[in-house]
């Protein structure tokens, strides 16, 4: 029998690998399409995805079996970001106090990001 760490590396591995190979295939269909900054509109395919699909309520069975391999790609940070916006406006939040309260924790995970990046620059 597997135990749940075993099964929660495998989970991890599949839906991680399962996104990866989404997005290739994404953005190898926008280079055959001569699409400029391929890459970009990818990351945004991917987002909006995962926008979607949490708003539908699959990203939560997806982050569910994969856990870490569905929450790090785009599409895993965008459906959180749903989440979170979707949750405050069922506690009756506008629609501008709840795009505000999606986009606070990304604000600071890549501001503080960008702060440790230039730091570690000057220093290197």
């Amino acid at each position: 029998m597997v135990d749940s760490k075993t099964r929660g590396y495998v989970g991890a591995f599949v839906v991680g690998g399962a996104i990866g190979m989404i997005g290739q295939v994404i953005m190898d269909i926008y280079i055959f399409l001569e699409v400029p900054y391929a890459v970009l509109f990818m990351i945004f395919t991917l987002a909006c995805a995962g926008a979607l699909l949490a708003n539908i309520g699959m990203y939560q069975k997806i982050a569910a079996f994969g856990g870490m391999g569905a929450d790090m790609p785009m599409c895993g940070l965008s459906a959180g970001i749903a989440f979170v916006i979707a949750g405050a406006r069922a506690k009756g939040a506008s629609p501008g106090k709840a795009v505000i309260a999606g986009m606070t924790a990304p604000a600071i995970i890549f501001g503080s990001g960008s702060v440790l990046a230039l730091i570690l620059a000057a220093a290197g």
